[in-house]
């Protein structure tokens, strides 16, 4: 959602490689420095490492790096986690746990806040990137794939929810243009057909 100049370790690439391990099945891996040992076929990719991970071999979810910080923080939904991983030295720094079946994470290096949708209690999570705490909990609406959506005020440290609606079916990945305020919501099906539905501030 957010774009910075040194943006080489962003979502999609880590998404498209932990996707590719867990099809051929290597989840279980340990940490390894056999480059070649992954078939990658057409990817211009090469096998560097597996870094063993905390807790069960449950369904993580989404990322999100601080290049500040040098910091990614991974949604451990199965395990109602977040861990804290430092990208310079390869390993798990922390794990802040009672964040209920979480799905999204975001970091704010700005603030320093780490906001993740805690799904299994209808929360949003708020942590602190410096401590690794929890400082506080928001209401955050129904949970899921619904289409409802809930938007909130951030000024410095301090969150308020302002609304909660639906804007399409299915609607739970969105992007939002920090120029123009214009938020992009991708609907499945709208009338038989996928569409990019675009919202603007009223």
């Amino acid at each position: 959602m957010n774009t910075r100049d040194n943006r080489r370790f962003t979502l999609p690439v880590f998404a498209i490689l932990l996707t590719a391990l867990a099809v051929m099945g290597f989840a279980s891996l340990r940490y390894c420095q056999a480059a070649d040992e992954l078939p990658t076929n057409d990817l211009p990719l090469k096998h560097v490492a597996d870094i063993p991970l905390p807790g069960g071999a449950t369904r993580l979810d989404y990322e999100s790096y601080d290049p500040e910080r040098n910091l990614m923080f991974i949604a451990h939904l199965g395990d109602g986690e977040v861990i804290a991983f430092d990208m310079r030295e390869s390993r798990v720094v922390g794990r802040i746990a009672n964040v209920s079946s979480v799905h999204g994470v975001l970091v704010i290096p700005e603030l320093s806040r780490v906001y993740a949708s805690a799904t299994g209690t209808n929360e949003i999570v708020a942590i602190d990137e410096a401590t690794l705490a929890i400082v506080s909990r928001i209401p955050g609406g129904i949970a899921g794939e619904a289409g409802i959506v809930s938007m909130f005020h951030v000024k410095g440290a301090v969150v308020t929810k302002i609304g909660n609606g639906s804007v399409g079916p299915r609607a739970h990945v969105v992007a939002v243009d920090a120029a123009t305020h214009r938020s992009y919501f991708q609907l499945k099906d709208i009338d038989g057909h996928p569409v990019l539905r675009i919202m603007e501030p009223r």
